[in-house]
């Protein structure tokens, strides 16, 4: 299962490539502790989803990490952040414009985005230019949204569990 869903993002990515579209993948944190703090690590078991996105991206060309300023959502990019020698950029979701200008600065490329169980459906809507997707539910970590986003023509996305 795991291949068939790395073999249909790699034709995805060699499909954005040849239209010259930013690929964004979205995904939201991994599982947190449960440590009562506004702003908790990962669990072990949030580690271990950690790795198993480095392991899944490993052969892809990210061009660029963007996270939340938080700890959960830094750590759940760290190991692929190491592993391509990219830094973590932090983003503010309230300026969601900058999608746009992001993906008019990388053509062709692709583009790693993590956030939260609310930010990350609005990020996909406002690239698909549509209400597609609603808040995640609190037991949601395993969804990856991967959008080939270019200002001419409509989005399409593909989503995908790890």
């Amino acid at each position: 299962m795991r291949i068939l869903a790395l073999v249909v993002v790699m034709a995805l990515f060699i499909e954005s490539k040849a239209q010259e579209t930013t690929t964004f993948i979205l995904i939201r944190h991994a599982e947190k502790a449960k440590d009562n703090t506004s702003d908790p690590d990962l669990s072990p078991e949030g580690k271990q989803r950690a790795e198993a996105l480095a392991t899944m991206l490993d052969r892809s060309t990210i061009a660029s990490i963007y996270s939340t300023n938080f700890k959960r959502t830094q750590q759940t990019v760290l190991p692929v952040a190491q592993a391509k020698g990219l830094a973590i950029q932090t983003y503010q979701h309230a300026e969601i414009n900058w999608l746009q200008k992001i993906a008019r600065e990388n053509p062709g490329k692709i583009i790693l985005m993590v956030g939260h169980s609310n930010t990350i459906p609005d990020i996909a809507n406002t690239l698909l230019g549509e209400k597609k997707f609603e808040q995640y539910p609190d037991t949601l970590y395993n969804q990856m949204l991967v959008i080939p986003y270019s200002e001419k023509g409509k989005p399409t996305v593909l989503v995908l569990t790890f």
